[in-house]
């Protein structure tokens, strides 16, 4: 869990470094499918949820699902701290961004290769230590 708060914050850290910026509201439709042999899809896609809003104001932002697990993310610029509340604990957790555990091996940046609602997107791929 702790690697997947890691590299969402590298994600956006770098979206953020190529970007323009954007202050609003960003809605998401998600499906999922599950690669876990006794999870089928539409469990995995419960515990995600379908819709994901995120909040984006001066370098903060909140993110808020309709999934079961995860309840809400919060991330402080100031700060440089991402919190997150989860269904199956009352403590609110945190990461610091300022804390370096993991590291980029390699980047591999892709032009013009992903269509997202009409628009081409560019393709970033992050190879850690931990992972794509």
């Amino acid at each position: 869990m702790k690697q997947f708060f890691t590299i969402a914050i590298v994600v956006i850290t770098t979206i953020s470094a190529f970007s323009q910026d954007f202050e609003g509201k960003i809605t998401y439709q998600n499906s999922f499918v599950s690669k876990i042999p006794n999870m089928t899809d539409e469990q995995l896609t419960g515990m995600m949820g379908t819709i994901q809003e995120y909040y984006i104001q001066e370098g903060n932002y909140r993110s808020v699902s309709n999934g079961s697990f995860s309840q809400w993310q919060l991330y402080l610029n100031a700060e440089n701290r991402l919190y997150s509340k989860l269904s199956n604990s009352e403590v609110i957790l945190w990461n610091d961004g300022s804390v370096k555990s993991d590291s980029i091996v390699s980047m591999e940046l892709n032009k013009g290769v992903v269509d997202i609602l009409g628009y081409k997107c560019d393709e970033l791929i992050l190879s850690c230590t931990s992972g794509i």
